[in-house]
């Protein structure tokens, strides 16, 4: 038996993996949803969304954000990860406060520093905790 999930049009065989397959879709927060719609996307279409949710991003106005950072053209950080060359301590933080975050259910913060919201949720599920 082949099926086509209903919600994301993944192709699913038998009747047992189908059922597994809807449980894990209704388990998924709003992250894992946005994260796998922008995934299905052919390249030019991932590319688009990108570009859509840095054009929201507001890392530029942050007080961690610094003319390092502006100079090299970072931000965006839930997404691409952490600055590695200009952002090396924390001081407030204004991602919760984000149109991204709050469009695509981020559930971290600092992320110029910690690393993206994947990367969070790795260390997360690895070490049991948030990174400090």
């Amino acid at each position: 038996m082949k099926n086509d999930c209903h919600t994301c049009g993944s192709h699913i065989v038998g009747i047992i993996p189908v059922r597994e397959h809807l449980q894990e879709e209704f388990r998924m927060d709003t992250f894992e949803k946005k994260l796998r719609e922008i995934r299905a996307l052919v390249a030019s279409g991932q590319d688009l969304a990108q570009a859509r949710y840095s054009n929201m991003c507001i890392c530029p106005v942050c007080l961690n954000h610094n003319t390092c950072a502006m100079s090299k053209h970072e931000w965006f950080y839930c997404f691409t990860g952490k600055s590695f060359f200009c952002i090396d301590f924390e001081r407030t933080c204004i991602c919760k406060t984000c149109p991204v975050a709050q469009e695509t259910g981020l559930k971290h913060e600092f992320f110029c520093t910690r690393g993206a919201e994947t990367a969070q949720r790795y260390q997360h599920a690895l070490w049991g905790t948030k990174i400090p």
